[in-house]
C-alpha cells in the first residue's frame, strides 16, 4: 500500500469543493 500524501488529498478535496460553491 503506497502512502498517499493526506495533506495533498485534502487539498484538492478542499479546492473541488470550492468550486462546488
Amino acid at each position: 500500500m503506497e502512502m498517499t500524501d493526506d495533506k495533498d488529498i485534502k487539498q484538492q478535496i478542499d479546492e473541488y469543493h470550492r468550486l462546488l460553491e
